[in-house]
């Protein structure tokens, strides 16, 4: 019957380990929201890479297309191209200022 009132702790935080996966520390996140954030900038990181790597496809479609496309489907494409890097680069203006929010930099 004890046991029912006990509640179940679970600790989140950061495990690291040596070389031999011996643990050398464990981090204990002591808010939640700590947790939170930490997620949330992992998400931001990896979208961030995803915005960079499309932005370059696009230029490289660019640059191939004025060369090869005729005038009417270049000027199509470069139009659609460039209303896509505009919703990138707010994207990633979005998500620089989420990493300000942070307090981290975006290079990292």
């Amino acid at each position: 019957m004890g046991n029912e009132n006990q509640q179940k702790k679970c600790l989140i935080g950061t495990l690291v380990l040596d070389h031999e996966c011996r643990t050398v520390s464990f981090e204990v996140f002591e808010r939640q929201e700590y947790f939170n954030d930490v997620v949330s900038l992992l998400k931001l990181k990896e979208k961030k890479i995803d915005l960079e790597k499309r932005k370059t496809e696009i230029n490289r479609i660019e640059e191939e297309g004025l060369k090869n496309w005729n005038m009417y489907i270049r000027d199509q494409k470069i139009k659609e191209t460039r209303l896509e890097k505009e919703a990138i680069e707010t994207e990633l203006t979005t998500i620089r200022n989420e990493f300000i929010r942070l307090g981290i930099s975006d290079d990292q």
